[in-house]
């Protein structure tokens, strides 16, 4: 996001699984090249002076590292005291959800927690149900989470947080958590002891790229997979559109290609397809859709193949697209979010938008496709997120087609013939306002809000 698989990569990321598209990749380009901290155990060999207790409200934002950082927000309130002997106790430890100005009920509520002569205190905030509300998913999260906090001095406190994204199986080892008083939360917040996450950069220099599979492409301090099709007529004395297409969770690139049979429109349309390969984050093979673009490797990813693609082969920049299912629907989301001025058209398949919209000079036609209200994985409603994701497209007064198939969370093949067919007839540069009537072949689940 905002919050979760990314979680909700993450989730979200979210099931994000192509129909008989099968299980995990045995392609896997590897996990994410984070720092994993040590898990902070109290040190207690040479006392020192005893930080002061922690009473108040904070915001606390935890860091899970092995979506991106996906930054998840509370309301902690702690009330402590100081025994005779300097020691110190938190008697009342409380964690609420929060999004914008909204609080959730108690989540977490710890009592008589030790606090050490260093500061070091143990949180075990146990089992805790995120609610749909404060979810970049909408729907309900589970998780566990230990925090290994120190009481910083100024009466702030951070640490290390170990547990699970129970929801979409991921392993929270990595993670972070940082702390300003409630009154003072901001854009800008601590994630960790060392401060705000440091923006990833663009790459520098490109690789030369080939049709066909590209493996250790430098993105974002991580090597990156990603398959390339070319048409077989190309030439270089022409510019050529080009299509990404993300796959689901779990899923696969060669799933997103050859079982969706979407390799074989690279010829009858006339387009490059690039279809990139999520990195397996903690236990989840899925594109972070929801962490903060600042720090996001996927968003950057996008950034860095739109450049060397450009440089290998001759692309038209009126002609990008972008195209996903599930998590890749998700990842589609995302780049509608924050990529406007790039992206031509989009076609998300049972996707959402998990991040703030941001708007831009132009706004982006776009096809919303999903499955009714039976559209659902790993606990996640698509409905809720397709519906949201037209929500904030039509406020912002972008053109969408909706296309609420009925057909639960699933991508079947002939939907790739008039998705693409939309793509194509929606270029940057359309000299003609878009769609005034669908064209002959779209189904009659599809209308123009």
């Amino acid at each position: 996001m905002a919050v979760l698989r990314t979680l909700f990569l993450i989730v979200i990321a979210s099931s994000m699984v192509l129909t008989g598209c099968g299980g995990a990749s045995s392609d896997n380009p590897g996990t994410p090249d984070v720092a994993v901290p040590d898990v902070a155990t109290p040190d207690t060999s040479t006392p020192g002076p005893t930080p002061g207790p922690l009473n108040g409200a904070y915001y606390v934002t935890i860091a899970l590292m092995p979506v991106g950082g996906l930054p998840v927000p509370f309301k902690m309130e702690l009330t402590s005291t100081t025994s005779p002997d300097g020691g110190t106790v938190i008697d009342v430890f409380t964690a609420r959800a929060t999004k914008g100005e909204l609080l959730s009920d108690v989540l977490v509520s710890l009592t008589n927690i030790p606090v050490s002569l260093d500061g070091s205190f143990t949180a075990d905030m146990g089992s805790l149900i995120m609610p749909g509300a404060y979810s970049p998913t909408s729907s309900d999260v589970e998780l566990n989470a230990v925090l290994y906090g120190k009481i910083q001095e100024g009466g702030l406190f951070c640490g290390d947080v170990t547990g699970e994204v129970v929801t979409f199986s991921i392993d929270m080892a990595g993670s972070t958590f940082g702390s300003v008083a409630w009154e003072e939360r901001g854009d800008d917040v601590p994630v960790s002891c060392e401060g705000s996450a440091v923006p990833l950069k663009p790459i520098e220099t490109c690789p030369t790229l080939a049709a066909g599979l590209n493996t250790g492409f430098p993105s974002a301090s991580a090597e990156r997979t990603f398959d390339l099709v070319v048409p077989s007529g190309y030439s270089a004395d022409t510019e050529w559109p080009l299509l990404f297409a993300y796959h689901g969770i779990n899923s696969n690139m060669s799933a997103m290609l050859d079982w969706s049979e979407l390799r074989a429109f690279a010829d009858t349309h006339n387009v490059l397809i690039v279809a990139p390969q999520a990195l397996d984050l903690a236990g989840a093979v899925v594109f972070d859709s929801f962490s903060d673009p600042k720090n996001n490797r996927d968003l950057m990813l996008f950034d860095d193949m739109v450049t060397c693609i450009s440089e290998s082969y001759s692309i038209d920049s009126e002609r990008i697209w972008v195209t996903g299912m599930s998590a890749g629907g998700l990842m589609t989301g995302m780049l509608i979010a924050r990529r406007n001025e790039v992206i031509a058209a989009a076609a998300p398949f049972s996707g959402g938008m998990g991040v703030e919209y941001v708007s831009a000079s132009r706004q982006m036609p776009v096809l919303v496709s999903w499955g009714g209200e039976f559209d659902e994985a790993f606990g996640q409603n698509f409905h809720t997120m397709a519906n949201k994701m037209i929500q904030t497209l039509d406020d912002n007064d972008h053109f969408v087609v909706s296309c609420n198939h009925q057909q639960g969370h699933s991508l079947v093949k002939s939907y790739w013939y008039w998705a693409l067919q939309f793509l194509a007839d929606h270029p940057r540069d359309l000299a003609s306002e878009p769609y005034p009537d669908l064209p002959e072949g779209f189904p009659d689940f599809c209308e123009i809000l």
